[in-house]
């Protein structure tokens, strides 16, 4: 995404921080992004202004108090204000392509539903934010021929990814590996919720390169939590997945 969204989740991350505990902060946003129907925090313009002014306005008075969130607003509002209203986008080589030929470009792909049975299977899971339905496949694979075999769980958007999350077991070392080629949870957005993660936590930047890292990783206070693994193919992953995970 654009530099104006990354600054815009930021900015709203951090006028949070200012009136709530990170655990609180967690819920205000997961219950504003619910309310606004978004995957993540809007890039900028009437989008974002309508985002605060709204959702999380009421987000905040819901679990907080009607003063925090009016407080919260004049905090942010005149910040935001000031965001690019229009972000700039950033268009692949097969997209431009797919417009010169007349082609018909598809809103998103679809995230592959689970296979059959593989919520049953026993031991750990990975969390996989990606909109490639092969390389989510492949990965599955990778981790499916591991000792013992490893879950793998598709996950859609920014809000499905906090409510796996809160279902893992108080034990539970989360991995959420962020497919950076085709992400469905950004990884800026992701950093913006990292306090959410338990401290045991692993968040691998799959096939990132130097500017989403760089991006991602001025976000967090804990950056022993995130790994980058920029070229793998999808079993080097998973090995280095399955020993990370054996350890533990």
């Amino acid at each position: 995404m654009a530099g104006g969204s990354h600054l815009a989740a930021h900015v709203v991350r951090e006028g949070l921080q200012a009136v709530a505990t990170p655990t609180v902060v967690g819920r205000i946003l997961h219950r504003a992004l619910h309310m606004a129907q978004e995957h993540e925090v809007p890039e900028g313009g009437e989008r974002l202004l309508r985002f605060v002014d709204r959702h999380l306005r009421a987000a905040t008075a819901f679990v907080v108090d009607d003063a925090t969130a009016e407080a919260l607003l004049e905090q942010l509002k005149p910040v935001l204000a000031r965001m690019p209203s229009e972000p700039s986008q950033v268009v692949s080589r097969a997209a431009r392509e797919l417009d010169r030929t007349g082609a018909e470009v598809p809103g998103h792909l679809p995230v592959p539903d689970l296979e059959p049975g593989i919520a049953m299977i026993p031991g750990p899971e990975v969390l996989l934010a990606s909109m490639d339905p092969e390389r989510c496949d492949a990965l599955r694979d990778a981790l499916g021929a591991g000792s013992p075999a490893i879950a793998l769980r598709p996950i859609e958007d920014v809000v499905a990814l906090l409510d796996a999350l809160e279902a893992c077991p108080p034990d539970a070392a989360p991995v959420v590996v962020i497919d950076c080629a085709d992400p469905s949870v950004q990884p800026t957005t992701l950093a913006t919720i990292a306090s959410e993660l338990p401290a045991d936590a692993l968040v691998v930047l799959w096939g990132c390169d130097d500017v989403q890292a760089e991006q991602a990783m001025q976000l967090v206070d804990a950056p022993e939590q995130w790994t980058r693994r920029p070229g793998e193919p999808p079993d080097a992953l998973g090995a280095f997945l399955g020993a990370h995970l054996a350890e533990r």
